[in-house]
Parts: C-alpha cells; structure tokens; sequence
C-alpha cells in the first residue's frame, strides 16, 4: 500500500514538472516568434525600400516560418503535458484558465547519504520486498530439507540407498534454487549500487550547470543593462537590438529554471524511497 501511493505521488510530482518545463519552452518559443516577426517587419520595409535584395527577404520569412512551427510545437507539448498532469489527479486542467505554480527551489544536494538511500531503496521498494522475500524462501526450503536430512541420519543407523539418493536429489534443487535467486538478488545489488552512483554523480553535474548559468546570467544582465543605457542616450542601438539582448536573458533565466527543475526530478528519483509524502 504505501508503495503504491509513493509511486502515485511520485508520477503525480513527474507530470507536474513535465508542465512546468513545457511552459518555460513556450515562453521562450512566443518570444522568439515576436522577434522573428519583427525582423520579418524590418526586412520588408528594406525589401520596399529597394535597399535589400527578395533573398534577403526569403531568409527573414523562412526564419518565421521555422518560429511559428516551433511556437506550435511548444504549444501542442504543453498541451499534451496538461492533459498528462490532468489524468495523473482526476482533473481537467485547461492552459487557459489553470494557473501553475511555477516556484521551485533547489534541493539540499549536500545532505544526501547514498548509504542511506540504499537501505531505504532495499527496505521500500515493491521489487526487493518481493526478491527479499524469495531469497528467503529458498533459503527456508534449503533448511528444511537439510534438517530433514539430518533427523532421518540421526535417526536411523542404516540409510537405504534409495532414501540417500533421494535426499541428495532434494538438496540439489533446494541449493541451486538459492543459488540461483542469490544470484539475481546479489546482481540487484550491484546495479541499485551503479544507478545510485550515476544518479549521484548526474545530480553534481547537473548542480555545476546551474552555478555556471547563474554566472551567464549575472553576465547578461550587465549587457542589457548597458545596451538600455545605449539605447536611451539617443538610439545608439536600436530597439529590435534592445529586445533581443533581453530576450536572450530570458531565455537563459528560462534555461535556469529548467535546469532547477530537471535537479528536482534527479533529486526525487534518487530519493523516491526515503521518505513519504503524507496528504
């Protein structure tokens, strides 16, 4: 039971973070969509102008084009996103009217005890109760059938050939079984170890990326800053040049976001059987 209802909260949490993403893709495919129609613009008032060739144009128009059917893309994914988050609760969400909130933080990386995790993953998860479960079921038939073998030794000065064979049979299966399911169990072991390992080291990395986008972006906040300035001291840039520097600081804000969210579903993975949300 609380297996079921970690892996529902848990798929409930996955969808969740699957909008939040698909919103930050929108948001930066709108806004790539309204520069490119205002290059679009630009380019046909050159083209009129006489001053820039059709090509010139065509280029303008097929970029466009590639950002509406890019915008589209990001808008049917956010759509199928919500409705994958609707059928996880019960609900008919719309992306018209359904606000999401997007506040996210990021994890306390620093605490995690692989050590710990592991113990909650063998005493938690569905799949090693049940190969627990089965190695010591093995493990009891294989006492059994030795203890029965000992008490009809124990008891009897003479074992008939027959009796011996038979119980020689017995011990053969009940100790290949074990070995067998020890060996599936110990195999188990190895790679949770391996997967607890990857995902360890994916969450550090992952931890890297967003310390160095913080920096770009504490970097392009000094370059919007200076081309706003450059643009009020009399056009010395224009404004179509203004937007897309922050634009482009926008969408490295977006590429954060999306970075913290994608180390809150690392993080929840490698510590789905450490805990339990309670309603």
């Amino acid at each position: 039971k609380g297996d079921i209802k970690r892996q529902s909260d848990y798929d409930v949490t996955m969808a969740y973070y699957d909008v939040m993403k698909a919103k930050y893709s929108l948001d930066d495919a709108e806004r790539a969509m309204d520069l490119a129609q205002k290059d679009l613009t630009i380019a046909e008032l050159e083209y009129d102008l006489g001053t820039k060739t059709k090509n010139y144009l065509s280029q303008f128009e097929n970029a466009y084009k590639s950002s509406q059917i890019k915008y589209e893309s990001a808008l049917s994914e956010l759509k199928n996103k919500m409705a994958a988050l609707s059928k996880e609760i019960g609900k008919k969400l719309n992306i018209d009217n359904d606000d999401i909130d997007m506040t996210i933080g990021i994890p306390d990386v620093s605490s995690i005890d692989l050590a710990k995790i592991k113990e909650d993953y063998l005493k938690n998860s569905a799949s090693f109760f049940s190969l627990n479960n089965s190695l010591n079921t093995v493990k009891y038939q294989k006492f059994l059938v030795e203890d029965k073998y000992d008490y009809y030794k124990d008891s009897r000065s003479i074992m008939s050939d027959a009796i011996e064979d038979g119980f020689e049979e017995l011990k053969y299966i009940a100790n290949r079984d074990y070995d067998n399911v020890k060996y599936q169990y110990d195999e188990s072991i190895k790679e949770l170890d391996i997967s607890l390992d990857a995902q360890y080291s994916g969450i550090n990395t992952l931890m890297d990326t967003i310390e160095n986008l913080k920096k770009s972006i504490e970097d392009t906040k000094i370059t919007v800053k200076n081309n706003q300035l450059r643009y009020d001291l009399g056009g010395l840039i224009s404004e179509i040049e203004l937007e897309k520097s922050k634009s482009a600081l926008k969408d490295l804000e977006n590429t954060l976001n999306t970075a913290i969210v994608n180390l809150n579903i690392q993080y929840l993975a490698l510590t789905q059987y450490s805990y339990t949300r309670e309603k």
